[in-house]
């Protein structure tokens, strides 16, 4: 035997089991026993428009009008619409099939190309037709039209006359100015307490102006290190976070540790405010894949006991994939009521990866930060077993066993054999050792987080120099592969 673990009793009956875990020195070094993660029964919705890139080839054209006078042409150029005379409505319906336009987002769309007529230019939403007047008119160069928040389509719109249109480019340009403050975690206090002054302005020299960091035992070690931050113009946030706060002994741990919190927090300053954030991580609980959406109920009811003791909302961390977890939306609408700012871990390093990661929570018009990954991250694997007369897992009552070779079930227990191995990039989850590729991705996505106006931040965890060690967060299965 190599592993042992928990399991559920009813598991002898399944037929499929995954075995999460990582690879290291290419060994897979087993964590955590599942059922596969269950399907949505809701199909899948259309992704985020490439924000970064031109849009034209991902936006299908649909010809309307009675007179059929419209053709349309996709060239190397663009897309070359053809008008002839007609009396009646006629043009070109893009859509973006499979994909959508970001929400509640200040933003314009900005076409270009060529023209030897005026055209109408519309953004519709869902089922309407285009206006009269057109939002805007398009005889070459540049057209822009407000991107409004229920848009679903551009519309074309033909004049009376003969002409033709060259679209050569479509592209989405945010309201942002492309500055934000910068963040970080620090788990590892010991430094900070030792000389709080010389943390204070080694931090500030990193160009951050927002620290979550995390007490040591005694909570009232912190506040010299807090004084110093703040007094740098840093803002202060002490975060504490266990998955074991889902479970009644551990909240209750919780709710005493942050009385105490609480009481040394009344030695600074009321402004600015010393804030507290969780991060709970309920995913990381043994128990979380036997009912991802009780853990994340527990969570809530988690969350909505320490902001009572704490006297106010408090910030939280979340993966950016809870939103589409079991129980995940349900959990944060039970508890927003005691929650100030969300930080969502979008750990991603593909600009548009970012991007659709942090759109969905943006949209929603709370207060929200955007956090990347720059540490050293585990390279994650997923093993799939299936039922099997002679399998290496094994699983009976409520454990199950993992053996170097196939081993024939005995009576209450179930074998399944190994039939696919996944495993995650590295590289596709943080920016370790890649300063210069994470440098040039912010640069690309802040124009559009910041056009946001409930963006309130960038944070980076792992970031060199701030002694923020030891925290791998990321569980990139299932959805780290999307």
């Amino acid at each position: 035997m190599v592993w042992s673990g928990p399991a559920e009793p009813q598991w002898v009956r399944a037929e499929t089991l995954v075995l999460q875990g990582t690879l290291r020195d290419g060994s897979f070094v087993p964590k955590s026993l599942s059922l596969p993660e269950r399907e949505s029964d809701a199909p899948a919705g259309p992704r985020l428009l490439r924000l970064t890139s031109n849009l034209l080839p991902l936006l299908r054209p649909r010809i309307f009008g009675v007179e059929e006078r419209v053709t349309s042409t996709t060239e190397a150029g663009g897309l070359r619409i053809r008008c002839r005379t007609g009396s009646q409505p006629a043009g070109i319906v893009l859509e973006p099939i499979g994909y959508r336009f970001p929400r509640n987002m200040p933003a314009r769309l900005v076409l270009s190309g060529e023209a030897s007529a005026s055209v109408g230019l519309s953004l519709v939403a869902p089922g309407s037709d285009a206006p009269a007047p057109p939002q805007t008119s398009f005889s070459g160069g540049r057209a822009a039209l407000p991107l409004r928040p229920d848009a679903s389509a551009l519309v074309v719109g033909c004049p009376s006359s003969a002409g033709e249109i060259l679209l050569q480019e479509a592209r989405i340009e945010p309201a942002g100015g492309g500055k934000a403050r910068y963040g970080s975690w620090v788990w590892d206090a010991a430094e900070a307490i030792r000389n709080p002054a010389a943390f204070g302005r080694a931090i500030a020299a990193l160009g951050l102006g927002d620290i979550a960091i995390q007490p040591p035992a005694e909570p009232g070690d912190i506040l010299p290190v807090a004084r110093a931050l703040l007094a740098s113009g840093i803002a202060t946030h002490l975060v504490e976070g266990d998955p074991d706060m889902i479970e009644p002994d551990g909240l209750a741990r919780a709710l005493e540790r942050v009385c105490r919190l609480r009481r040394a927090v009344r030695g600074l300053p009321a402004h600015p405010p010393v804030s507290l954030e969780l991060d709970i991580e309920p995913y990381g609980h043994p128990h979380y894949a036997r009912d991802p959406a009780m853990a994340w109920r527990s969570w809530a009811l988690a969350v909505e006991a320490i902001a009572r003791t704490w006297g106010g909302p408090v910030d939280v961390d979340v993966p950016w994939w809870m939103l589409g977890a079991p129980g995940g939306t349900a959990a944060l609408t039970a508890a927003r009521a005691s929650i100030g700012t969300i930080v969502v871990m979008a750990y991603r390093t593909e600009p548009q990866l970012i991007l659709e990661a942090a759109e969905p929570w943006l949209a929603m018009g709370v207060p929200v930060k955007i956090a990347v990954e720059a540490g050293e991250v585990a390279t994650e694997a997923q093993r799939t077993y299936r039922r099997a007369r002679a399998g290496e897992l094994i699983v009976g009552g409520d454990r199950a066993a993992l053996h170097a070779a196939p081993i024939e079930a005995t009576d209450g227990t179930a074998t399944f054999s190994l039939t696919s191995q996944a495993s995650t990039r590295p590289d596709r989850v943080s920016f370790y050792g890649r300063d210069a590729k994470r440098s040039a991705a912010e640069r690309t996505v802040l124009p559009f987080l910041t056009a946001w106006s409930n963006f309130q931040g960038f944070r980076i965890h792992g970031l060199s120099g701030t002694t923020a060690t030891g925290r791998n967060r990321s569980r990139a299965f299932p959805r780290q592969q999307q």
